[in-house]
């Protein structure tokens, strides 16, 4: 998705929460409103400019001008999230009139389907068609456990993207952790978007977890960027490291193994030296001149040892070459020097419990295997942070960023958990 698109998507989707205002206010706006309905999320097709709308328990498609095309209900339905997707209702007797709030809602455009996940049902996703919400093109009939992808609770994240390699269509998700039957769901995966098994995770990567309580990932947002997919959280380091941070993971999009997965700190701090360790939302930009491609990430300072976020929170940016830079260090050190970095120092390591060590392979072979193999060490974690100052503290918070460069201007456009759209220019604020 473009970054015009991207910035389009955000103020569609701030314009959704705004209340409306008396006609004599200009310049006016289009807006849609369905009353008593909490908006989730928002997609854009990407051929046609139609738009999506992913709600507590309905779908809408709308024209770009935002006039209503479909209206499709998703819930409420009898569910338990202690019970397997069932058909007898005898089957499970603790079933109740259970909303549906959107998870994950990504178009495929080249296939011409749009992705619904929702929390009901173990987190089950199906396939419907961009031109028209209301026909199903897929839904498991009898989904198994490796078909369970989004969370099952409405206040517990799940990020992803649509991907393609060797002419198959890839789901990569991040999902945070839940209670009950899907509490073992690894943190991140990798499903296959076609075929009877759709969204199924059998034979392909995930991140392996020796106890997914142990670090707690909250996910926040995911890209993708060259031969790369990205996804941003938040967890913690294990037991013994309860403090949160913000973390950057990046795979290739063409190993459905994870043999590449490696994650790198962000650390964000203002002018006083007041960290903000948790991630909130995510966008790459690219069109500054002199630097290429950058980062914007929002990140929240956390109460305490918890994640939990304040209602402080901060813009910080991050050079994508200076990130992608330090990734590769970071493989570098595991693959042929254990681990340590020039002064014995341990700056990387295997993460997350897993029974693998930093190696000590030829010097050739980050070269030779730039998207790992078999053999090589993963999922691999930097204890060097990439660290930037603040560029905004001033605005509570924020929840969402999309950012350009123009005529050699830094513009980011911020919403908040009020439903306010912040125009930001050269450390000036307006907001809307």
């Amino acid at each position: 998705m473009s970054l015009g698109r991207l910035l389009l998507s955000l103020t569609v989707a701030l314009t959704l929460l705004l209340p409306l205002y008396p006609a004599a206010r200009s310049p006016a706006y289009p807006s849609f409103l369905f009353p008593n309905t909490s908006f989730n999320h928002l997609a854009r097709a990407r051929d046609t400019g139609t738009l999506y709308v992913g709600a507590v328990n309905a779908l809408f498609q709308l024209s770009p001008e935002l006039a209503l095309v479909e209206h499709v209900a998703t819930g409420p339905a009898n569910d338990s999230p202690e019970c397997l997707p069932f058909r007898d209702p005898h089957d499970c007797p603790q079933a109740r009139s259970t909303d549906n709030t959107n998870k994950l809602l990504l178009p495929n455009d080249h296939a011409g389907e749009l992705v619904v996940c929702g929390q009901l049902f173990q987190g089950v996703c199906e396939k419907r068609a961009l031109a028209n919400v209301s026909k199903v093109l897929y839904r498991p009939e009898d989904p198994g456990d490796n078909q369970f992808v989004a969370a099952n609770e409405p206040r517990v994240s799940t990020v992803g993207l649509v991907g393609q390699h060797a002419g198959r269509d890839l789901l990569f998700v991040g999902r945070g952790l839940t209670a009950k039957l899907s509490g073992g769901i690894p943190p991140f995966t990798i499903r296959q978007l076609e075929g009877p098994q759709a969204f199924s995770n059998e034979g392909m990567g995930k991140l392996v977890v020796g106890d997914f309580s142990d670090y707690n990932n909250t996910y926040a947002g995911a890209f993708a960027s060259g031969d790369y997919v990205y996804f941003l959280f938040s967890r913690r380091g294990a037991k013994a490291q309860m403090e949160y941070r913000a973390y950057l993971s990046r795979s290739c999009v063409e190993d459905t193994n994870l043999y590449s997965y490696v994650e790198l700190p962000l650390e964000c701090r203002d002018a006083k030296g007041r960290v903000y360790n948790l991630a909130r939302a995510v966008h790459l930009a690219s069109g500054f001149p002199g630097e290429g491609a950058t980062l914007f990430v929002v990140l929240a300072a956390g109460q305490g040892s918890t994640a939990s976020p304040t209602a402080q929170t901060a813009l910080c940016a991050y050079s994508l070459s200076e990130v992608n830079a330090a990734m590769e260090k970071t493989r570098r050190l595991c693959y042929t020097s254990a681990g340590k970095g020039p002064s014995g120092k341990e700056e990387a390591a295997i993460e997350y419990g897993v029974t693998s060590h930093c190696n000590l392979l030829p010097k050739e072979s980050p070269e030779a295997y730039p998207c790992g193999d078999e053999h090589t060490p993963s999922p691999i974690a930097s204890r060097v942070p990439v660290a930037a100052e603040a560029l905004l503290t001033t605005i509570p918070r924020l929840t969402a960023v999309a950012a350009m460069g123009e005529a050699g201007h830094t513009i980011a456009f911020l919403g908040d958990g009020t439903g306010r759209l912040h125009k930001v220019r050269k450390g000036r604020s307006r907001s809307g």
